[in-house]
């Protein structure tokens, strides 16, 4: 599907970020370059508003995690991607009302939730986590699912219900934050936020969660578009288990 000079302009600039992030894939290094995203998910026979809406909302969503999570590692997103775009093709053959409105609108509005919860959970939000890792990879939304899996087992990772869960959480913590809470205290500004029990120390958190990886220990295969996410495992009990095995208490 072509795309307009400006779209393909946002995907080189966009790529220049990507492209420095690596991947938990076994067989390549580096995470899947946002054009190549595009060419892979994107059909030649699908309606030209919907891929302009797609590259968009890649573009905006690397980015924002270029811009809000400068020190990430991994990011994977070709499951994040073709889970968005899966999504607003099921529900407009569902819903005929979004199918005779806007699809596209429908696919916009999915990564704009997505940018904006990046911007809420990092380095210019009091929250400051340092790595989008937790959220790309399934581990906040396992830990959700198994809270309560007869509600929530039929909600996928980047489903709407999951990321309005993540918003409501993100002000929470903020609200927590400016109480003081001692397990969310302000900080500094030059100081990143770890509520964990083990480092996330930049070569502790690459070891870690190429592990993890290895070892099938991830909710979410990110790099695998049709990647089937698990939340039956504690994950953030098998993570702690193998961050105290590799290096001990942060």
């Amino acid at each position: 599907m072509p795309l307009s000079t400006s779209l393909h302009n946002k995907l080189e600039t966009s790529g220049s970020h990507h492209g420095r992030w690596r991947s938990l894939a076994p067989h390549r290094n580096y995470a899947t370059p946002v054009d190549q995203l595009c060419r892979e998910l994107i059909d030649t026979d699908i309606d030209s508003s919907i891929a302009a809406a797609f590259a968009q909302g890649i573009a905006q969503t690397t980015q924002a995690i270029a811009e809000h999570f400068p020190d990430n590692i991994f990011a994977d997103l070709d499951f994040l991607a073709a889970a968005l775009l899966n999504h607003t093709r099921r529900r407009a053959n569902e819903n005929p009302q979004i199918s005779a409105t806007s699809p596209s609108q429908n696919l916009a509005e999915l990564f704009a939730h997505i940018v904006e919860l990046i911007e809420l959970y990092g380095r210019h939000s009091a929250i400051r986590f340092r790595y989008a890792h937790d959220f790309l990879y399934g581990f906040d939304w396992a830990r959700w699912v198994d809270k309560s899996p007869l509600a929530r087992s039929a909600v996928g990772p980047f489903d709407i219900e999951f990321l309005d869960y993540l918003h409501k959480r993100g002000t929470e913590l903020l609200a927590l934050i400016y109480q003081g809470d001692s397990k969310y205290p302000p900080l500094p500004s030059e100081q990143w936020r770890n509520p964990f029990s083990f480092s996330r120390a930049p070569a502790d958190e690459a070891q870690l969660y190429l592990e993890l990886a290895t070892d099938g220990l991830v909710p979410v295969a990110g790099w695998d578009p049709l990647a089937l996410p698990v939340f039956d495992r504690d994950f953030h009990k098998l993570r702690q288990a193998r961050a105290d095995r590799l290096y001990g208490q942060k």
